[in-house]
């Protein structure tokens, strides 16, 4: 083919689990059929080329209950905890509407609440994706994704010259059984190197305005959590995935990920792991770039758990030189060594930065008279002061602006909150309304608000 798309298929719609019936065992016969045996099922499409699929919905929900899932999956595995013939989880390239794309476009697609299952590069919306690009506002998967290895809520591996674009996952989304790694909430794998020929040596992978919203509400979260738990242990042993995110996996060579103004980059994650498990990558690699300029806090909520190391509520391994600023409001975050609130482990190659992608510089005054005239032309949006502030200068601030603004006091004292001034100051105004509802919220967290009215409006 030559790279031009040729075809536009429009509002074609599937219903029922979308899993294979069978492994792909490799070209041992070296017959014309070897080469697909196990390979290539799709609710819409097993393999697509130089096509537009636009408005197709697959309804993965089918006849298979949770039940019949956990009994199935249970009884495929072996003694050393692979998984074998009687698996459900069979066959490469599985995705609820493609099972491998190359060079289409899929716009305003979804799979709906169900299952799809595979076994490697499983996605809920495509199990292969390269030269291509997902794009709408409502391309979303709802199913639960299951598969060993290349396991994506969207695209198992998205590749080069490949774009996601304001795409959203809120399946459940994981890897099973022994050897299982690459696992993602949108992608597996981000990784510019897959599927490069010669001339697309300098394309980018990248995911655009993606979000997952693996974890909602308490009982969801609690549901979704004994079900992956219980579909990971056979016969009392307990086996992880590798490489688990709550955005991407591996997100490697040239992997891109961004939002921009009109995003809202919030990830909620229900992530259970081994080793290199993040509440965004499990793995972010020197040469790759994760980007925020919507203006908006990058935010990670839910539960990242893992049975190994290097484990983070943002990051699991970093690499990178450059990370954005993220608010980590995750449950739980756990592991055994190299584990943090933000980055397990991080081992850039030379500098390393947090930028503030947010743009607030600036976005902080200081002292009591710059706080005051903020206040007075209706700049600021939150008034904070330092814990050993004088009951003199709280007293003139409450009588100044406490009718203007919200006045809290910190848990910090001026000597604590110096590394921010340079010096020590007792009055801060926050002038950003998104950097002004995220400290009140982390003030509310740790108990510094008694009073739970919101802020003035």
């Amino acid at each position: 083919a030559d790279g031009t798309i040729k075809t536009i298929v429009n509002r074609l719609a599937s219903t029922g689990t979308v899993s294979a019936g069978v492994n792909y065992q490799g070209d041992n016969t070296k017959t014309e059929h070897s080469l697909v045996l196990g390979q290539f099922f799709g609710g819409i499409a097993g393999y697509t080329q130089d096509v537009v699929l636009a408005n197709c919905t697959s309804t993965a929900h089918g006849t298979m209950t949770e039940t019949d899932l956990r009994s199935q999956v249970d009884a495929g595995y072996a003694s050393d905890g692979t998984l074998n013939d009687n698996s459900p989880l069979k066959g490469d390239f599985v995705g609820g509407l493609v099972g491998f794309g190359k060079n289409i476009l899929l716009q305003n697609s979804r799979t709906e609440k169900g299952y799809v299952l595979g076994s490697r590069f499983v996605g809920g919306l495509a199990g292969g994706f390269t030269g291509s690009t997902l794009h709408a506002d409502s391309a979303a998967n709802t199913s639960d994704v299951f598969g060993n290895r290349y396991v994506g809520g969207i695209v198992s591996v998205n590749g080069s010259g490949s774009i996601i674009q304001t795409s959203t996952n809120s399946g459940l989304v994981a890897g099973l059984g022994k050897n299982a790694a690459y696992v993602g909430g949108i992608v597996g794998v981000n990784d510019a190197t897959w599927g490069a020929d010669g001339a697309a040596q300098a394309e980018e992978a990248q995911l655009v305005n993606c979000t997952n919203s693996m974890s909602g509400d308490n009982a969801t979260d609690s549901r979704r959590i004994r079900l992956l738990q219980a579909l990971s242990t056979h016969a009392g042993i307990t086996e992880y995935a590798n490489y688990v995110g709550g955005l991407v996996g591996y997100n490697g060579t040239r992997g891109s990920v961004t939002w921009d103004q009109y995003a809202t980059p919030t990830l909620g994650a229900i992530l259970y792991g081994d080793t290199f498990v993040g509440g965004l990558a499990g793995y972010n690699d020197g040469n790759a770039a994760i980007i925020n300029t919507s203006g908006k806090p990058l935010t990670i909520r839910g539960q990242i758990v893992a049975d190994g190391d290097a484990v983070g509520g943002l990051i699991g391994l970093n690499t990178a030189p450059v990370l954005p600023t993220a608010t980590v409001a995750a449950t739980r975050v756990e592991g055994v060594h190299f584990v943090g609130g933000v980055i397990g482990a991080n081992m850039p190659v030379g500098s390393f930065t947090v930028q503030d992608t947010l743009g607030k510089a600036g976005a902080l005054t200081m002292g009591f008279d710059a706080v005051e005239d903020a206040c007075v032309k209706s700049k600021a949006w939150l008034v904070m002061v330092a814990s050993d502030a004088s009951a003199k200068t709280v007293q003139r601030l409450d009588y100044s602006v406490g009718d203007l603004v919200d006045v809290i006091t910190m848990p910090l004292t001026q000597d604590k909150l110096s590394d921010i001034s340079r010096k020590p100051v007792a009055v801060y105004a926050v002038t950003d309304r998104n950097l002004a509802k995220l400290c009140f919220d982390r003030l509310s967290d740790c108990g510094a608000i008694k009073n739970e009215e919101d802020m003035t409006e």
